[in-house]
């Protein structure tokens, strides 16, 4: 989300629109965000009213390419890679899955309480599509999860999702099918409320939508071909590039390209003297945490996952896959251009990535051609006494300040207070004959070279496979044949890997823990952990003994839980932060409570797709069938 975008950034979207945008980008010779193309009605408006509003749109999926004939002579040209159609990406072509032409996917913005309605055309030649919204919490049948709560939407078929905008802040929306998501579908979701209600509100003078940062990693082939590669061949899984709203400069040596080499940078623009709240989401889908920050400005941080926080003054913020986090920037430096900067590590250790913060004086108009020219300012911590929140390791220093360090404006609720039970979940990676990459007497893993083998992602040593049929829309409870959680049947096993239905039962209003752990080890560098259908408080954090990395994961997880009932798992019953996706850190575990009091299937996942497409899942049933919802009738049926 780039460029001019002061007018054309509030306006709905629609043809009208689309015509003003490309106006705009040839007048200012720059790029203008996806957000402003969006069909159907916005919703994007004052919040002051409370009315709430029907806001619809139109989301068509279908295969596409970066570089194609709608960028005519981009990025040689750089006027023309804000045309309509136009994906730029980072200068390298490559076949990509999008929304509506647009890389990343049409914004969505309304106000707290609106319907959202989306209506997702599937013009995909042979695959489904299925949608999740993450950070609401719809009803369980809109949640987007295939196999559990609906069927794919079959090719050359429409499904309309209807959400309500249940939770203010910054959110986003992404595919749950295949790897749909590692090849673009996915967009900004972010649902305002009246400024009065704001409490951060005094922070800050502007809250634009083209000021909502989108950073992911971007791979130069296919997702599905990368995967098939690695798990087929041992070939590497690591992303090529970082991109910051679907753009960046790929100048890596070797596989970079003239075009890469002139691709244009994501801009921000920002009048000198103002405080402006970005919105920064990650939309990385390999365990790729990247670190935010922008040369000489200081980081207000202030929310998490679309809730508040109390203030903290930062250099650097750093998001794991599906995080938001939103800060305040003051516009108090010099007259000039700023480099804002995002850094990649774990599966993205050697990579970076730029976007441009433009200062401007009384209007935009003061960006001269000259001014464009200049080397921005790339000095990045010159504030914030250089601490960096939410920091890889999870375990605070001096220079780091952990999630546990964050206080939430709203104290832990008396109703939380009390815990009723308490389940143990260990994320773990294991080197198993996995008879879908392997075969114990052909090429088994055993006899491969442990720099290319490639472990099993599972949940306390099993796989999650899910049902034929959603288990949602099936009218009987699964047979106990097909249902696993603690272990799994010799029927659902083969050799040493089990794959099997993963599910926990949760009663109704019961309060939770779960303590998710990761072993560390040679494989695993942590987990990004997702939780669909209600937020939770993190409640603890922190490392393991340094001796459990050497045991089994049946032998670690029975240590957690014996750490657990001595009281050596310290848990935060104050402020903590309210979160729909936390890190779980390597070699530690993450503490996290909440009340079951939304009844369906929901999805407890890794939010690594390669790990989550590989069965790092669990699902957790609230309730019984009798407190479910009625389905709607307009869910995805088989094809008959």
């Amino acid at each position: 989300m780039t460029g001019r975008r002061d007018v054309a950034g509030v306006v709905a979207g629609g043809l009208a629109v689309l015509v003003l945008a490309s106006t705009l980008a040839t007048l200012f010779s720059v790029v203008l965000p996806s957000s402003v193309v969006s069909p159907g009605t916005s919703c994007m408006r004052k919040c002051e009213e409370r009315d709430s509003r029907i806001c619809s749109f139109t989301f068509a999926v279908h295969n596409y390419q970066t570089l194609s004939r709608a960028c005519a002579e981009c990025p040689s040209n750089r006027t023309q890679c804000g045309q309509p159609h136009c994906v730029p990406a980072n200068g390298v072509r490559r076949l990509i899955t999008v929304v509506n032409h647009q890389l990343p996917g049409p914004g969505i913005h309304v106000c707290e309480g609106d319907e959202i309605r989306v209506e997702v055309v599937n013009e995909l030649p042979s695959e489904g599509v299925s949608l999740h919204w993450h950070g609401l919490n719809p009803s369980p049948y809109m949640d987007g999860v295939p196999g559990v709560t609906q069927h794919h939407v079959a090719p050359h078929q429409k499904f309309e999702y209807s959400i309500t905008a249940d939770r203010p802040g910054t959110h986003f929306w992404h595919s749950l099918s295949g790897f749909q998501s590692g090849d673009g579908v996915f967009g900004p979701l972010v649902v305002r409320r009246p400024r009065s209600l704001e409490p951060h509100v005094e922070l800050y003078d502007h809250d634009l939508p083209e000021h909502v940062i989108m950073v992911h990693d971007w791979m130069l082939l296919p997702t599905l071909e990368k995967f098939t590669l690695h798990h087929h061949s041992g070939a590497d899984h690591y992303p090529d590039d970082l991109l910051v709203n679907g753009r960046g400069r790929f100048e890596k040596d070797g596989k970079s390209t003239p075009d890469s080499r002139k691709a244009s940078y994501a801009e921000f623009h920002l009048k000198k003297g103002e405080r402006y709240r970005l919105r920064v989401v990650s939309a990385a889908f390999m365990n790729c945490p990247i670190a935010f920050s922008i040369a000489r400005h200081r980081l207000l941080v202030i929310a998490s996952d679309g809730q508040d926080i109390a203030p903290y003054n930062a250099s650097s913020v750093l998001l794991f896959p599906g995080e938001r986090w939103d800060v305040v920037v003051h516009a108090d430096q010099p007259l000039a251009s700023y480099w804002m900067e995002l850094k990649g590590s774990l599966d993205c250790s050697d990579l970076t990535q730029r976007a441009v913060v433009r200062y401007y004086g009384r209007d935009a108009r003061d960006l001269s051609p000259d001014d464009r020219a200049e080397e921005p300012v790339s000095d990045i911590y010159l504030h914030g006494g250089g601490k960096q929140v939410n920091p890889l390791s999870g375990v605070c220093s001096g220079s780091n300040t952990c999630l546990t360090d964050l206080q939430s404006l709203s104290p832990l609720p008396h109703h939380l207070a009390d815990v009723a039970t308490t389940h143990y979940l260990n994320f773990n990676l294991r080197y198993l004959d996995n008879p879908n990459y392997y075969h114990p007497l052909l090429y088994s893993i055993q006899d491969e070279n442990e720099a290319t083998r490639v472990p099993s992602p599972q949940i306390n040593n099993l796989t999650f496979r899910a049902p034929p049929f959603p288990l949602l829309l099936t009218p009987a409870q699964p047979s106990q044949e097909s249902l696993c959680n603690t272990q799994a049947s010799p029927t659902h096993c083969h050799r040493d890997l089990c794959q099997c239905l993963h599910v926990i039962d949760v009663p109704l209003l019961q309060v939770v823990d779960i303590v998710l752990i990761d072993a560390g080890g040679v494989s695993n560098h942590g987990q990004s952990v997702h939780m669909h259908g209600n937020a939770f408080r993190v409640v603890g954090m922190g490392a393991l003994p340094p001796s459990s990395s050497s045991e089994s994961d049946s032998v670690l997880r029975s240590q957690v839980i014996a750490l657990d009932e001595q009281g050596l798992l310290p848990r935060n019953l104050d402020t903590p932060l309210e979160k729909d996706t936390v890190m779980v850190p390597r070699g530690g575990y993450t503490i996290i409570r909440f009340r079951a009091d939304n009844p369906g299937y929901w999805l407890l996942q890794s939010q690594i797709l390669f790990h989550h497409t590989a069965g790092m899942s669990v699902v957790l049933k609230v309730g019984e069938r009798s407190d479910f919802p009625a389905p709607p009738s307009n869910l995805p049926r088989c094809p008959s």
